[in-house]
């Protein structure tokens, strides 16, 4: 088997992990200081994470293949950067609401997570957009006799 195929399969895995499980960790430490605000909320913030971060893990995953088969400066790829970014945003957008909302005793990781989700998308946007200008030059060489 691949590496990517088996990178890929360990990520499904581990995501899967985490849902099934979570609601019974989060049982348990219910009762603590940095759960105080309920349960739900923090369940609700954690559970509205997990669906960007698994999208972008996925995206991550075709991009991963697309290198994996040497198409890097294509349309493809630029689409997967684009859609990480996009979903970097979704989670620094979901952290900060959440930071004020849901979580209050969670405000240092929620806001920290929320920065660093905000400059991984503004880092995949670059990327991206070096990664077009490469397709263009490409492109243009694959049309230069």
């Amino acid at each position: 088997m691949s590496t990517a195929f088996v990178m890929s399969a360990a990520a499904i895995l581990i995501i899967g992990v985490m849902l099934v499980l979570f609601p019974s960790i989060l049982a348990n430490f219910g009762d603590s200081f940095y759960f105080s605000d309920g349960a739900v909320n923090v369940t609700v913030y954690f559970y509205t994470s997990v669906i960007p971060v698994a999208a972008a893990d996925l995206f991550l995953i075709k991009l991963l293949f697309n290198v994996k088969k040497s198409l890097v400066f294509t349309n493809s790829s630029i689409y997967c950067l684009r859609a990480i970014a996009l979903c970097c945003l979704l989670e620094a957008v979901n952290s900060a609401v959440a930071s004020v909302f849901y979580v209050r005793n969670l405000l240092l990781p929620a806001v920290t997570i929320a920065f660093c989700a905000f400059f991984m998308c503004v880092v995949m946007v670059v990327v991206s957009y070096v990664i077009a200008v490469g397709a263009d030059i490409k492109n243009e060489n694959d049309l230069t006799v």
